[in-house]
């Protein structure tokens, strides 16, 4: 509460005074976890990793707390360059969530991005095609489709033909010439505006052509926006 509260002194006080009186006695994971968390937010980061894995030399019961401890330990390694730590600090994360059934992209992209800094580039490679694999059109899929240089227009319009996502599309709707000078000089945002309109326009209009939406799709890829179109798939 007092951390909360921004009275960080008090805190740091009531966690030391638990710590000195339930050591040995019972699970202090979560009361160092919150030591760590207080040092991370004033930027401490070593001090934080030294909190984070007292934490986890604790027994854990919880299974959510652990997770927790396990990606913010892996997150601050990573922040401090120590990546063989924080990759197996992501693959003890991998484990716990697939023993539970739950979704670990997170997980897995960042161990693929932690490989390439430790130059293992050929066993990144392979956990990136399989986030592209289980989930194309997810946010790491996507993710990890960059990574390689995959050209995402395919995997966004998997249906489509391949030859016709790689040949120059006709979009009448579109101004061409006024969307690739926004490329040029990379006001995206704008152009990512502009494309949205264009989208709505073609739903209003129930339009099923797939060069237009082809057009559309590879504009709002070019352009980096990722979400809007999503949300216009």
């Amino acid at each position: 509460t007092y951390w909360t509260k921004e009275k960080t002194k008090e805190a740091i006080k009531t966690l030391v005074f638990i710590e000195n009186t339930l050591k040995n006695k019972y699970s202090l994971a979560e009361a160092y976890f919150i030591h760590g968390r207080i040092e991370e937010e004033r930027q401490n980061f070593k001090e934080t990793i030294t909190w984070y894995q007292k934490a986890l030399s604790e027994n854990i019961q919880d299974p959510a707390l652990k997770e927790s401890i396990l990606w913010l330990h892996a997150w601050n390694l990573r922040k401090t360059s120590q990546f063989e730590a924080c990759a197996k600090n992501l693959e003890e994360l991998i484990q716990l969530t697939q023993s539970q059934n739950k979704t670990n992209s997170q997980y897995k992209y960042w161990l693929a991005k932690t490989k390439v800094n430790l130059g293992l580039k050929t066993e990144s490679a392979e956990i990136f095609k399989s986030l592209m694999k289980d989930d194309p059109l997810g946010y790491y899929g996507l993710l990890s489709a960059r990574e390689l240089s995959e050209n995402l227009i395919h995997i966004v319009l998997g249906l489509a033909d391949r030859t016709l996502a790689q040949e120059p599309v006709t979009n009448f709707k579109i101004n061409h010439k006024y969307i690739q000078w926004l490329l040029a000089v990379e006001e995206n945002d704008i152009a990512g505006k502009y494309l949205t309109h264009i989208a709505l326009e073609l739903r209003n209009e129930g339009s099923t052509n797939v060069n237009s939406w082809v057009g559309l799709f590879n504009y709002y890829l070019k352009s980096h926006q990722f979400i809007p179109m999503m949300a216009d798939l």
